[in-house]
């Protein structure tokens, strides 16, 4: 029980770290369209959390610092406008969503 404990605590700190390079890579992408204040803004709500964890976790509860830098949904917004980017992004939301569905009702991951 205890490796499988172990296991899905590694998998939750790739979650969070994928989570993490996700905002980042999304806010470099916004850099030419949005003002260098908004992506200062979501720098200074995302680095911190992440700079700040315990030694088992280090990046636990990154997903929720993220969701609130809302220059991120922004930049994600201007980036719909591309017909095929935007069809890559429902394709991966459903795959990720339906990963994330499977896990829960299996009592495997909860948030």
């Amino acid at each position: 029980m205890q490796s499988l404990a172990d296991h899905l605590e590694r998998a939750n700190s790739v979650y969070n770290l994928a989570f993490l390079i996700f905002a980042i890579v999304v806010l470099l992408a916004g850099l030419r369209e949005l003002p260098v204040s908004l992506i200062i803004y979501s720098l200074l709500l995302i680095v911190p959390p992440a700079l700040y964890g315990t030694p088992d976790i280090p990046l636990m509860g990154i997903p929720r610092y993220v969701l609130v830098a809302f220059p991120i949904f922004l930049v994600l917004g201007l980036l719909a406008r591309k017909k095929l980017l935007f069809a890559g992004w429902l394709i991966m939301s459903i795959i990720v969503s339906l990963i994330l569905c499977a896990l829960f009702v299996s009592w495997r991951f909860v948030a």
